[in-house]
């Protein structure tokens, strides 16, 4: 579904607001990316088990479709 599909209209501030709450939410993500791939030096891990493999692979998909969402708000945005 598109983002503005649903959406009432929006002030330039509510559209804004959105897209920095989308963002500190993608860096939290982000962050929990982090968490599973590197150790506690800030490197990255040589080896992952495959669990954890699959728990980036479900971040990056997140990660993906917030950054998408994103896109469109910003799109939503320039429109206004």
């Amino acid at each position: 579904m598109h983002l503005g599909a649903n959406t009432p209209k929006l002030t330039i501030a509510q559209a804004d607001a959105m897209i920095d709450e989308l963002t500190d939410f993608l860096k939290l993500v982000g962050s929990c990316f982090d968490s599973i791939d590197r150790d506690e030096n800030g490197k990255q891990r040589d080896t992952i088990t495959s669990d954890e493999d699959h728990q980036l692979m479900d971040l990056m998909n997140f990660m993906s479709r917030i950054t998408r969402a994103i896109r469109e708000t910003a799109a939503l945005r320039a429109s206004l």
